[in-house]
């Protein structure tokens, strides 16, 4: 007690004393966020000594990093490279080495423009470094990609077969396999190698607290609010960095990484078990819902289990709900009950084969209303969410209610936008890959 009480006496020495509400909103310690027990310093004055009539510019080319150093330290440094994997040494095995090459990509800007097919291919190769490629198990290699992917910003990876049927879901005319041992671009088509036999899924959030700043449904220019579309627009940007990493991370592991446009990116999603196919046309994930930009999709030869589809009750949950396609401004999301083989008018633009709800596409406007509706998305905003969710996995009995209860609730849409400008951003998480500027909890 007499240790505490010192304690605290000491810390109501140093800390910052303020006699009201007002003086401390005034403070320019209001604007700048540490612990209470950070004291503020005077400007030029930090808490390591300077004389700064000793200090002069510094070469920063003289640097044990850069080039110019003449003790040569990079290439002092990858003398260790080939014992350190040829000896698997832990931390210095080729796995630890393409990580590293990966987590580089974009560290010195954008640079050159790097193809979607191939990514930045900056790493070295296993032949370039003279070791061997990576070789383990199956479920080791699944392993290694989650975990890498995940510190990229990857919550959840599937993996699919390169068979007759998944080829059904890409581009036609768009791609061919060939016994070559590398993808590469003919014109406009693809050539992936037939030995590449998986596809690495994996898959890209969006966030939904910026996603939910939407425009007023029942206005004429509802589509034209700037705020609605940055969620959109900064997954699709995440993707492709996301995308980059995990490219260099196969590059340099010394496997096949082909990428690019292929559309198949939500039912690759479905088939790997990432999520179901939704009333809305769209990936919908147990834990997310809808609130994700995409799927990223790599064919690769690098030896990996397949994931099997799932079932978590969601597109059963969207025959008695709809809330989508009541919502939807435009009208282009269909609100029948029972989902259908016959796509009618709309079979031009949408995929036969499927027993689902057809999307009118001509007027879809391409909104997020049906995406933050969705009693899906609204993750942990009440820890009953949670609860539903395996309520409505088993038994369909409740689905009625859930529905009407997430509508009652109104979770949706937002469109006081100085609330977001104005928000707490101590409170508000900060990682815009996984969860771009997200409440607690979501």
């Amino acid at each position: 007690l007499g240790l505490a009480g010192a304690g605290l006496g000491a810390a109501a020495a140093v800390a910052p004393v303020f006699h009201d509400l007002d003086e401390l909103a005034s403070s320019p310690k209001s604007s700048v966020s540490h612990p209470w027990w950070v004291k503020e310093l005077d400007h030029w004055k930090p808490s390591v000594e300077v004389d700064w009539d000793l200090m002069k510019p510094f070469r920063a080319d003289t640097s044990p990093y850069s080039f110019g150093y003449i003790g040569g330290y990079t290439k002092y440094r990858n003398q260790f490279r080939k014992p350190g994997i040829d000896g698997n040494v832990p931390g210095r095995r080729l796995k630890e080495y393409a990580l590293m090459y990966a987590s580089r990509v974009m560290r010195d800007g954008m640079g050159t423009a790097w193809p979607a097919l191939l990514g930045p291919q900056k790493g070295p190769t296993p032949e370039e470094l003279d070791v061997s490629r990576w070789s383990g198990s199956e479920e080791e290699a699944a392993k290694m990609i989650r975990a890498a992917f995940h510190y990229f910003g990857v919550e959840r990876v599937g993996f699919i077969e390169v068979n007759e049927k998944t080829k059904l879901l890409m581009r036609p005319g768009s791609n061919r396999f060939e016994n070559v041992d590398q993808p590469y671009k003919d014109g406009g088509v693809t050539v992936i190698p037939s030995k590449a036999n998986r596809i690495i899924v994996a898959l890209v959030r969006q966030p939904i607290a910026m996603t939910q700043w939407q425009g007023n449904p029942e206005e004429p220019d509802y589509d034209h609010y700037p705020a609605m579309q940055c969620g959109s627009h900064i997954g699709y940007g995440d993707a492709n960095k996301l995308r980059a990493r995990c490219h260099e991370f196969l590059h340099v592991l010394g496997y096949i990484h082909a990428g690019g446009r292929i559309s198949y990116n939500v039912g690759a999603g479905v088939l790997a078990g990432i999520g179901e196919l939704a009333r809305l046309n769209h990936l919908v994930t147990p834990e997310w819902g809808p609130m994700i930009r995409k799927c990223i999709c790599l064919i690769t030869d690098l030896p990996l289990p397949t994931t099997k589809p799932i079932d978590a009750g969601i597109f059963r949950f969207c025959q008695d709900c709809a809330i989508c396609g009541e919502i939807c401004p435009s009208q282009s999301i269909s609100i029948e009950k029972e989902p259908t083989w016959d796509m009618g008018a709309n079979a031009l633009w949408n995929r036969e084969g499927l027993k689902r709800y057809p999307h009118n596409y001509q007027t879809c406007k391409g909104c997020p209303f049906c995406d933050t509706h969705c009693p899906f998305s609204q993750k942990d905003i009440a820890s009953i969410h949670d609860t539903v969710k395996a309520i409505q996995a088993t038994t369909s009995l409740f689905n009625g209610f859930f529905a009407n209860m997430g509508k009652f609730f109104g979770y949706g849409h937002k469109n006081n936008y100085d609330d977001w400008w104005d928000r707490d951003l101590d409170t508000y998480l900060y990682d815009n890959i996984a969860g771009a500027s997200t409440p607690p909890g979501n």
